[in-house]
């Protein structure tokens, strides 16, 4: 018979929480994909930016994540006037993390 005592259900088996942490600093299987798919000298040129990527999504922008996940987008219909319109507001966290991620391309 399973075990099914709390032990075996509960929140031992939740990720822990990596707020404020360096992604790419701790995401070793990934570094070593890259090593494998990437030339030495691309590599080292790209770690830097690797690095400055993964400090931010391991802490501004998990913050406006979190913020965003409680703040859903709304979409509005119509107008006052009941025409239809059709926007949707976001909220400004949203807003922040299209201009932190528009930043990051090319």
């Amino acid at each position: 018979m399973p075990d099914m005592t709390l032990e075996a259900h509960g929140a031992h088996h939740i990720a822990p929480d990596i707020h404020g942490q360096n992604f790419w600093a701790i995401d070793r299987p990934f570094q070593d994909l890259l090593s494998l798919y990437l030339e030495p000298a691309l590599l080292e040129h790209m770690t830097p930016h690797f690095e400055r990527l993964g400090a931010l999504a391991g802490n501004r922008l998990d913050d406006l994540a979190q913020v965003a996940d409680k703040h859903p987008p709304v979409l509005n219909p119509r107008d006052r006037f009941g025409r239809d319109e059709d926007w949707i507001d976001y909220h400004p966290s949203y807003r922040e993390m299209e201009k932190k991620s528009s930043a990051c391309t090319p």
